[in-house]
C-alpha cells in the first residue's frame, strides 16, 4: 500500500513540476515567436498573441497598445533593412520572460524623423515580457542604449570625437531616463540657467546655481506633461554646444497636444555645464481635443 502511495505522490509532484517547465518552455517560445512577428511586421500574429488590454514600453514613444506597436513594427521593418532582434539569451520565471539580444539592421529610411546614413545599425536591449495565465501577453517593456543607438542613426555625433558634445548627451539621457536629480548634481554648482519664454513656464526668469535648476524642472512639470523629447543634433564650437530639437507636450489647462521646436545653448568648463539658454519657435496645434 505504502509502495503504491509513494508511486503516486511521484507522479503527481513530478508532473506538477513537469508542467511548470513545459509553461515556462512555452512562454520561452511565445516570445521568440513574438520578436519574429514584430520583425516581419506581422500584424495578424501580433494581435493573436496578446492580450486586448496589451501596454508596450520603449525609450523612444509614450506607451503603446497593440495598435500603435504594429504601427512601430511596421516603421521599423521599413527604416531598417533586413532588422532582426537577434536574441541571444531568455530567462523564465513564472509568467514573466527576459529576453536580452541585439538588434540589427541597415538604417535606410528615416527613422523618428532622423534623416537615415545608409549604415549598419547594432544596440544591444533587455526586454521584460509579462504573460497572461492562458499564455497572452499583456505587458512589454524594452530597455536598450538609447545614447548608442542615436549615435549610431547620425542623430548624435560619436562623443568621443568631441569633448563637450558627451556632457551634454549624457545630460540629455539623465533627462530621458527621468533621473534630475543626477543632471542637476551633474552641473556647475553656479551655473546660470537662462529659460527664454518656455511655453511650459508662465514666468520668464534666470535660475541661478545648479539647486535652483530643481525649480526650473518643478516649474516645467507644473502646467504640461511632455509626451516626447527629441534633441536632433549636436554641434559644438568652442565651449559652446548647440543642440536643436523639439518636444510635444500635453497642456493641463485646455487639454491640447503641442508641438514646439526649440535651440538650447551650453557653455561646458571642465567637464561641466557653466550656462545654459533655450530659445522657442511658437507651439503648434496638434490633435485637437
Amino acid at each position: 500500500m505504502k509502495t503504491k502511495l509513494s508511486i503516486m505522490l511521484f507522479t503527481i509532484l513530478s508532473t506538477g513540476v513537469f508542467s511548470e517547465k513545459t509553461f515556462a518552455e512555452s512562454l520561452e517560445e511565445k516570445a521568440r515567436k513574438f520578436y519574429t512577428a514584430f520583425d516581419a511586421a506581422d500584424t495578424k500574429t501580433m494581435q493573436e498573441m496578446v492580450t486586448t488590454d496589451f501596454t508596450f514600453s520603449n525609450p523612444f514613444t509614450p506607451p503603446m497598445n497593440l495598435t500603435a506597436m504594429q504601427g512601430f513594427a511596421q516603421a521599423s521593418k521599413n527604416s531598417f533593412e533586413m532588422s532582426q532582434h537577434a536574441i541571444q539569451r531568455v530567462v523564465s520565471s513564472g509568467n514573466t520572460v527576459t529576453i536580452m539580444g541585439i538588434f540589427k539592421g541597415k538604417y535606410v529610411q528615416p527613422f523618428n524623423g532622423i534623416p537615415a546614413n545608409q549604415k549598419q545599425v547594432e544596440v544591444g536591449f533587455t526586454t521584460v515580457m509579462d504573460w497572461s495565465k492562458d499564455g497572452r501577453l499583456w505587458k512589454m517593456n524594452t530597455q536598450n542604449n538609447s545614447l548608442a543607438f542615436m549615435i549610431q542613426l547620425g542623430a548624435i555625433p560619436d562623443p568621443t570625437t568631441q569633448q563637450g558634445i558627451p556632457v551634454v548627451a549624457g545630460l540629455y539621457q539623465k533627462f530621458g531616463m527621468g533621473d534630475i536629480p543626477g543632471l542637476v548634481n551633474s552641473l556647475d554648482e553656479n551655473i546660470s540657467w537662462d529659460s527664454h519664454l518656455n511655453p511650459l513656464i508662465k514666468t520668464a526668469r534666470v535660475y541661478h546655481g545648479n539647486k535652483d535648476v530643481f525649480n526650473f524642472f518643478s516649474d516645467l512639470k507644473s502646467n504640461a506633461t511632455i509626451t516626447k523629447f527629441i534633441p536632433k543634433t549636436f554641434y559644438q564650437s568652442g565651449d559652446m554646444v548647440y543642440v536643436p530639437g523639439s518636444f510635444e507636450y500635453k497642456n493641463d489647462a485646455d487639454q491640447n497636444n503641442y508641438t514646439v521646436n526649440w535651440t538650447m545653448i551650453w557653455t561646458i568648463k571642465n567637464g561641466k555645464a557653466v550656462q545654459f539658454s533655450e530659445y522657442f519657435d511658437h507651439p503648434l496645434l496638434k490633435n485637437p481635443k
